[in-house]
């Protein structure tokens, strides 16, 4: 039997005001495949996606790799608008299949490898106009509702809907994301201003708090390194931080030990908590994106199950054949190694999805720790996630006389404060 991919795109538009469907053009694709001789190997679906161009139309980069690695004797497409909507684009493509003799069937337009390519480009030129033609009256009808004072598209991350049902729709900024969303780009800028400080490198010895220490006499930063203990029943070795012009610089600021000043710059998160307010909304927020994460899963999930056991009954059939011998024991083999090197591929893509969701968790779980019990969850970390920690809330820690004098807070960190995200619960922190 012949082999062949399928190809199917239908954008969300079309789903919904022309009755497309995915589903329905994969009945029509396997109905067409059985009726001319071909199994389908595999479908390709880039449902929703835009076919203007195929830069980001994955699973058409997914075919078009396929084609290279495991060639068939032809795709199968439902419409040449489907396959490309770009003359350019389906030219190039066309005379690609020819060159490795692979057919191009369209179930609407048939065998489009059959004569000339005249035919198939004059069917993509027309396409391609309609998508121009479509793509400016889209263009044209949101300009005008933007002039009458619609908000025409969806509104942008940080920003609300406002407005209800049949009246006009606008937006403003989200009173809970917008300000986090404007300083966490200057903290970003801050971050690769001062990306050498934070270059990540191996080091031979990585303390938590290099970068971070500040001394109060001259305002160089703290480093640190291991002295020799003499002490009797004591470690060899006690890590100590302290400035830089320590010593022969002429700076009296005192030595420090390592796990006392650590203990002191941990005491410092004890004394912050988040607003009710804050939390409830990242919890909610949290739900959001774990409810959509879910049904995405779901919905992904049952597919390929149901792939998985449509291909296990192919292959119980295969080896009730065998049993019966009304199947060759090549034929046989060649299929039957087919399907299970197809069910293997789509056990792996079952175990991706549960390890996508299980790092859904794992990431949800920390933020959500993080924001009810800021404190814990930094003794809880481990060193390089104490280090985001740090530089969430922290720009400097200034020490004086082996203890913290002030911590210099990051943009962030002063938004949420003086918006009360952030409470602190002592008058320690000086600004």
């Amino acid at each position: 039997m012949k082999t062949c991919y399928a190809y199917i795109r239908v954008s969300t538009e079309e789903q919904k005001n022309k009755g497309y469907s995915p589903d329905n053009q994969i009945r029509q694709a396997r109905s067409y495949a059985e009726m001319h001789g071909y199994h389908i190997k595999r479908i390709f679906d880039d449902s929703g996606k835009s076919g203007r161009s195929t830069e980001h139309r994955y699973a058409l980069q997914e075919l078009l790799k396929a084609i290279e690695e495991h060639p068939v004797d032809a795709i199968l497409i439902f419409k040449i608008d489907r396959f490309a909507r770009n003359v350019g684009d389906f030219d190039r493509m066309y005379k690609d299949l020819k060159a490795k003799g692979i057919k191009l069937l369209s179930i609407s337009e048939g065998d489009l490898m059959e004569g000339n390519s005249l035919i198939p480009n004059i069917f993509a030129s027309v396409a391609q106009w309609e998508s121009e033609v479509n793509g400016q009256r889209t263009r044209d009808a949101l300009a005008q509702k933007f002039e009458e004072g619609w908000q025409p598209y969806s509104q942008y991350h940080g920003y609300r809907s406002v407005g209800g049902k049949d009246e006009k729709k606008t937006c403003e900024p989200d009173p809970y994301v917008a300000p986090i969303i404007k300083e966490l780009f200057d903290v970003c800028e801050y971050v690769l201003a001062k990306h050498r400080s934070f270059l990540v490198r191996r080091r031979k010895y990585d303390y938590l708090l290099r970068g971070f220490l500040y001394c109060f006499n001259c305002g160089q930063r703290y480093t640190a390194e291991p002295h020799p203990n003499h002490s009797v029943n004591k470690p060899a070795k006690i890590d100590y931080y302290h400035c830089q012009k320590r010593g022969g610089n002429g700076c009296p600021a005192p030595y420090v030990e390592m796990s006392d000043i650590e203990k002191l710059v941990e005491q410092e998160f004890k004394k912050m908590e988040f607003s009710e307010d804050f939390i409830n909304a990242v919890i909610q927020k949290t739900k959001d994106v774990l409810e959509k994460n879910r049904k995405t899963a779901s919905s992904i999930g049952q597919g390929v199950i149901n792939q998985k056991n449509a291909l296990e009954a192919r292959r119980n059939k295969l080896e009730d054949a065998l049993l019966d011998g009304t199947i060759d024991r090549d034929t046989f083999k060649r299929l039957h190694n087919e399907s299970q090197q197809q069910i293997i591929n789509l056990d792996t893509q079952i175990l991706e999805l549960d390890n996508k969701g299980k790092i859904d968790i794992d990431l949800i779980e920390e933020v959500l720790a993080f924001t009810r019990n800021i404190h814990q969850a930094y003794v809880e970390a481990p060193k390089f996630l104490k280090r985001h920690y740090l530089r969430f809330f922290f720009e400097q820690i200034v020490v004086k006389d082996k203890k913290i004098y002030k911590v210099v807070p990051t943009p962030i960190f002063k938004i949420l404060k003086n918006r009360h995200e952030i409470i602190i619960r002592t008058t320690k922190l000086r600004d």
